[in-house]
């Protein structure tokens, strides 16, 4: 048997794999400014500190522990990762920098 705080370390970590394989399998998906990133981000962590209420709402439902952990604490931190990629996902195209994607193909100036 596993301790409370390894299990949900564990869903933490599972957050974090679930926002990363979204943000690299949809990269069109998410906001196209700086200002929505931003909202989106702000609204992810609104929800985080919203999502003890829910928790101890959920509870005392049958399975109540599935329910809160599954239902409003992994939703919660995938939300919260994934609005963190997309902001910093903006900040890279903001300054600069490709924002990811294949990018434009070169041809090579070597003759083989």
């Amino acid at each position: 048997m596993i301790s409370v705080h390894v299990f949900l370390q564990a869903v933490l970590v599972a957050a974090a794999a679930l926002a990363l394989w979204a943000t690299v399998r949809f990269p069109r998906l998410g906001p196209t400014s700086l200002t929505s990133a931003i909202g989106i981000c702000a609204a992810a962590f609104l929800v985080l500190q919203v999502c003890p209420l829910a928790v101890s709402g959920a509870v005392h439902l049958p399975y109540g522990l599935y329910v809160a952990v599954f239902g409003c604490v992994l939703p919660g931190f995938v939300f919260a990762f994934l609005g963190t990629a997309w902001l910093m996902r903006s900040l890279i195209r903001r300054l600069g920098g490709t924002g990811g994607g294949p990018g434009r193909l070169v041809p090579s100036s070597r003759a083989y």
